[in-house]
């Protein structure tokens, strides 16, 4: 899916994307971020964040910590996604995909026809 930039400054970028559900989004932004924020706009019950000391690629473990609302009482609750299961990683464009990250293929924080919005630092 295509990525639409919001904003952009010297720190940081805000992002649209589109969620394909099972299939990685690449979302490139001119650069590989420290740090990503992303809110699920369509209901606004899952939030992911990710930095780049958890991804593989750099020795860590590729965690995307993700914030879903529950339907029982509405709590926070705080999960993982293990390396290699579709997470949050970088994007460093050595494929010619672009630069950015990339929201994996895990259908918990990559669901198909929702909307994104992120903010990514760099």
């Amino acid at each position: 899916m295509a990525t639409t930039i919001l904003s952009r400054n010297l720190l940081s970028v805000v992002a649209s994307t589109t969620g394909v559900g099972g299939t990685a989004v690449n979302v490139d932004i001119g650069y590989v971020p420290s740090s990503v924020r992303c809110l699920d706009v369509t209901n606004g019950s899952i939030e992911f964040v990710w930095s780049q000391g958890l991804n593989g690629a750099t020795g860590g473990s590729s965690i995307t910590g993700y914030f879903a609302s529950s339907s029982a009482g509405g709590d926070v609750q705080f999960s993982t996604i293990a390396a290699g299961a579709g997470g949050l990683s970088s994007l460093d464009g050595s494929a010619g995909t672009g630069i950015g990250f990339v929201i994996g293929t895990n259908t918990t924080i990559n669901l198909a026809g929702h909307a994104y919005h992120c903010m990514a630092w760099r």
